[in-house]
């Protein structure tokens, strides 16, 4: 009997296991699946009844040593802002070239220690020649005014400052007083600290310093020098950034700017350039520059110097596939449409300027995704030409890396029609780290 009731306690010892083990694997089934079943399938909606909105750009440059090859490409990429300095310590060039991007409505920024840098050895440290960084920061003021941004350090949170975080400040603020002493100086736009990514203790430091010492600062900037899945953290640090604006309103912050974005491994995927405009754009920072980094020396050597901005051009003129990043988000500025909100798949709507429906997506939720639906809500109301046949396109914006890209890829071409007032656009196999472009317009 004994035995009995050992072996029947054994019989339900090992079904209590096995049901253990069951709900063990049904939660990690849970945990993995699920998510991927979600992001499989999206569904973003467009409100074609909402009002059409135009943008100012976000998008900027680094760097260049003639803009007068470039004149084609400014023109269509529609740039604000350029940052500029080592390229341009000859005065009489750099009044020509300064000259020049006002012509194309472009701010330029003028990293005032790169043209320090000119004059010194090894990156001079400017806290131990004080009298010379004044005369220099007084001259580039007496020569540009009003009419650039003043960025005083390019990343002194590293080996390249060659001080203290103190003696940073205190030169920021030597910089400082220069500028806002000389006449017309109190309405200069001043910019910084300029730290290499976002430091916070460096720059929550800064702050407390500018509030202390009655350094007023116009633009706060650091650098977002990430890879695409860290796209997102961008987002949060814009919003942290804006809390602390709000404990410190003396200092006189009115805007944020990225001066430099994307890690060297980035720098032509157009996905990863479009995410970081969507979001730097979407959290309201009023421009972002592209960062030059070197390549390859068959290829260039490096793309601060080789006047292809910043790599998005190949030495010899030619468009690479990141440069239809800057294309299409060029395109899409003048008639916005609303779009739903979505973290994993970032898209701007708007209207081409033939008044087609065109789309730019970009999924960056870390999985491919089977299926996309594009919800098109209320399109009678006029914004857009319904009548005649239509085609939809989509296309891919191929990351080809150094080589150059003429044209993004056709993946397919259907007849499709707007006749009606609500349509859903079904979309499949919409890749992770990759750019599309979707167009609906008249069958030619």
């Amino acid at each position: 009997m004994n035995i009995e009731i050992k072996n029947l306690n054994d019989f339900f010892k090992e079904k209590s296991l096995k049901i253990i083990e069951f709900f063990i694997l049904a939660l990690v089934l849970f945990y993995f699946l699920i998510p991927q079943f979600v992001y499989s399938q999206q569904t973003i909606s467009v409100d074609f009844s909402k009002k059409v909105q135009k943008k100012e750009s976000i998008a900027g440059f680094l760097h260049f040593n003639d803009l007068t090859p470039l004149d084609k490409n400014i023109r269509t990429l529609k740039p604000r802002y350029w940052r500029v300095g080592n390229a341009l310590h000859d005065k009489t060039k750099r009044t020509q070239q300064i000259k020049l991007l006002h012509s194309y409505h472009i701010t330029p920024i003028l990293v005032l220690t790169d043209f320090f840098a000119g004059t010194e050895d090894n990156w001079g440290k400017p806290f131990l020649k004080q009298q010379k960084f004044s005369d220099l920061v007084k001259n580039l003021y007496l020569e540009n005014g009003n009419q650039v941004i003043y960025d005083l350090w390019n990343e002194p949170d590293t080996d390249s400052w060659g001080g203290s975080q103190e003696q940073f400040f205190q030169t920021f603020k030597i910089a400082h007083d220069v500028i806002r002493s000389l006449p017309g100086g109190k309405n200069a736009v001043i910019t910084g600290p300029g730290t290499s990514r976002f430091n916070e203790d460096f720059i929550m430091n800064f702050l407390k310093y500018c509030n202390s010492n009655n350094v007023r600062v116009d633009i706060l900037n650091w650098h977002e020098g990430g890879i695409l899945k860290d796209v997102l953290n961008v987002q949060t640090n814009i919003r942290t950034a804006e809390k602390w604006i709000k404990e410190f309103p003396k200092v006189g912050i009115k805007k944020i700017f990225i001066p430099e974005i994307l890690w060297h491994t980035e720098q032509f995927n157009p996905a990863a350039v479009f995410a970081y405009l969507y979001v730097i754009e979407k959290n309201g920072a009023s421009g972002a520059c592209k960062t030059c980094w070197d390549t390859p020396a068959e290829f260039g050597g490096n793309t601060c110097w080789n006047n292809s901005m910043d790599g998005i051009l190949d030495p010899q003129g030619n468009t690479r596939s990141v440069w239809w990043a800057y294309k299409l988000y060029a395109d899409s500025l003048d008639k916005r449409l609303t779009s739903s909100s979505t973290e994993s798949i970032m898209n701007i709507p708007y209207l081409d300027s033939d008044n087609n429906f065109s789309m730019i997506i970009t999924n960056i939720s870390h999985v491919d995704l089977a299926k996309l639906d594009i919800d098109l809500k209320n399109m009678n109301s006029g914004i857009i030409n319904r009548n005649g046949s239509q085609t939809l396109k989509l296309y891919e914006i191929t990351n080809t890396n150094e080589k150059p890209l003429k044209s993004p890829k056709l993946l397919f071409e259907i007849p499709f029609s707007l006749s009606s007032n609500n349509k859903i656009i079904h979309l499949k196999n919409i890749a992770y780290n990759k750019m599309y472009y979707l167009l609906v317009s008249k069958r030619k």
